[in-house]
């Protein structure tokens, strides 16, 4: 805007009619000044009014939240860390006088079954290395079944038949025999 306006004898008419937008000339002001609007206050989505540059917290729980009020914007960030998902053992806890719950590690926890210190859920599978693939099938029990990842065969008698080491990455050698001899299902893994 031209500040001329407020000061021009041609516009000095407009000038005061407008002078709580443009030109200053309320209350004894000389026209030649602009006016900066105070700070608005933020009013949050629980109903209450905060003022320009005040913080806040909202709620007392794993979802509480820091606020802050910055020219009737209301800025809030999570004040607790969020876990998505927790290995087996581990859990949060509330505990008195804290908001966010802690994280608790080697959490009693049953329905697993335990193979060489690693605990497993229900229905969960693991490889023991290249020699056995596991199931945990009753957690409530703790019992699983392991079994061969790569299982003895012996080829057919009168064939040149021979074992190929394995693939990079893969655990079982694989069987290998000239046509027509097809040998099928043995695992690639």
């Amino acid at each position: 805007m031209d500040i001329s306006i407020c000061t021009s004898i041609a516009y000095s008419q407009w000038a005061q009619k407008n002078c709580m937008k443009t030109c200053n000339m309320c209350a004894g002001g000389s026209g030649l000044a602009m006016t900066t609007a105070a700070p608005k206050a933020c009013r949050y989505s629980d109903g209450v009014t905060h003022a320009h540059g005040t913080w806040w917290q909202d709620g007392c729980s794993a979802d509480a939240k820091n606020c802050t009020c910055n020219d009737g914007i209301a800025k809030c960030l999570r004040l607790c860390p969020r876990y998505d998902s927790l290995p087996v053992g581990w859990a949060l806890v509330d505990k008195p006088g804290q908001c966010c719950p802690t994280l608790d590690i080697n959490v009693h926890i049953d329905d697993v079954c335990q193979y060489k210190g690693s605990t497993h859920r229900q229905d969960e599978s693991w490889s023991d290395g290249c020699k056995l693939s596991c199931v945990c099938t009753d957690a409530k029990q703790g019992f699983y079944q392991c079994r061969e990842r790569c299982p003895a065969m012996e080829f057919p008698p009168g064939y040149d038949c021979h074992w190929e080491d394995p693939a990079p990455g893969k655990c079982c050698r694989q069987p290998k025999c000239p046509p027509p001899i097809v040998i099928s299902g043995y695992p690639q893994d």
